[in-house]
């Protein structure tokens, strides 16, 4: 799988940079060999969320950077930072990280799938791309997949906006392949 660029490189210059991030957690997860991409959001079981917003489909965000693999294994890692950041910044620390890769919603959801003790209680996951992969709503916004996890077994699977920032209270999902 080849690794796209985070940024396009006429937006490298716009964001100085930052090293407020850090790894928060990591873990190793497998890609079950039946995962289709292509169906991962609408095959996922919105009754267990508390909240979940029904804009969260495959065709909203078809366009994502990088889909997983079925049968392969993938490096999870969860980055928090210590002060509140924009998009622009988050794309920025994770294009630094030359191997990291942007998996979507598709990914996020995944994630919990496999892995729900990854997420810590309190605290947003959002599953970050460049823009013209996000779904734009019909105010102009891009959305981004958040994944909130609010005590053991309360979720919520929402969208935050690419324009506003983030809170110290937001983790960024990424995966190694």
């Amino acid at each position: 799988m080849e690794k796209k660029d985070v940024l396009h490189s006429e937006d490298l210059h716009q964001v100085s940079p930052t090293s407020t991030f850090h790894l928060f957690s990591e873990c190793k997860v497998r890609v079950p060999e039946y995962y289709e991409h292509e169906h991962q959001l609408n095959t996922l079981n919105t009754k267990k969320f508390y909240k979940f917003d029904k804009i969260i489909t495959d065709k909203h965000f078809s366009k994502v950077s990088n889909k997983l693999e079925g049968g392969k294994e993938y490096l999870v890692r969860l980055f928090q930072s210590s002060k509140n950041f924009n998009s622009k910044e988050c794309l920025r620390f994770l294009n630094s990280q030359k191997s990291l890769i942007l998996v979507g919603a598709q990914g996020l959801s995944l994630c919990w799938e496999l892995n729900k003790r990854m997420f810590p209680i309190g605290k947003g996951v959002v599953s970050f791309d460049i823009k013209s992969s996000l779904y734009k709503d019909k105010n102009g916004s891009y959305r981004l997949p958040n994944m909130i996890r609010m005590d053991k077994n309360k979720w919520m699977f929402i969208l935050g906006r690419y324009e506003i920032p983030w809170g110290v209270d937001s983790c960024i999902l990424s995966f190694v392949p």
